[in-house]
């Protein structure tokens, strides 16, 4: 498995505390921290962040079409009910955030980490991943359609009621998530790595009935 690379950030970036009123003319942002700024109800756009720091932002109900976040961190923010479609994610994190009810559709998930954050019914759809990891973070409800991943990472997560479908956890280690109610197919659970305990609920997934007494 290759490790994730981190966000490159080797300059102080120039703080900014306004709302970027300027985006239906400037579709870029690079070099920047922004500060309790609001994102919001964002339609039919592409924009591009490259190199910069969220802080306390709100970024939710957007619907942004082939745009780009590059070496990018979320920390503490708000990034929820939005839809992503033929995006790029690379370099990115996101940390102590709320990512519930975001969508990522044909889209490039590449070196990135969600840790200690909320993100149940997260979707991602016909994307292909690479080296993605969730750490301590509830991803209950999340669905994983038709993606093709490789090194992807789930430690400590919740995965309940998760549903996966045509994405391979081959050679995952599940053995520390909550899996309970979670739906796959066959296929798909062939390869992973579970404790003795989830045994049972993994039998129940693939259809075999387990005599405990």
């Amino acid at each position: 498995m290759k490790p994730r690379k981190k966000p490159i950030i080797k300059t102080a970036l120039q703080p900014v505390k306004k709302d970027y009123s300027f985006l239906e003319e400037e579709n870029r942002i690079d070099y920047v921290e922004c500060r309790q700024l609001t994102f919001e109800s964002l339609k039919d756009m592409r924009l591009v962040f490259d190199t910069v720091i969220f802080q306390n932002c709100l970024i939710q109900d957007n619907e942004l079409d082939r745009s780009e976040f590059i070496d990018c961190v979320f920390d503490h923010c708000i990034f929820t009910n939005n839809r992503f479609t033929h995006g790029a994610f690379v370099r990115c994190e996101w940390k102590n955030s709320k990512l519930s009810g975001t969508q990522f559709i044909d889209s490039l998930i590449e070196d990135v980490l969600i840790q200690d954050s909320m993100a149940v019914y997260l979707n991602f759809a016909s994307s292909t991943i690479k080296r993605l990891e969730i750490k301590k973070s509830k991803l209950s409800e999340s669905v994983w359609f038709s993606n093709k991943q490789e090194d992807l990472v789930l430690k400590d997560v919740s995965l309940e009621k998760a549903d996966f479908f045509e994405t391979s956890l081959k050679d995952v280690d599940l053995s520390t998530a909550s899996i309970a109610g979670m739906r796959i197919d066959l296929p798909q659970i062939k390869g992973a790595i579970i404790n003795e305990e989830q045994a049972v609920a993994v039998c129940s997934l693939i259809g075999v009935k387990v005599n405990t007494k």
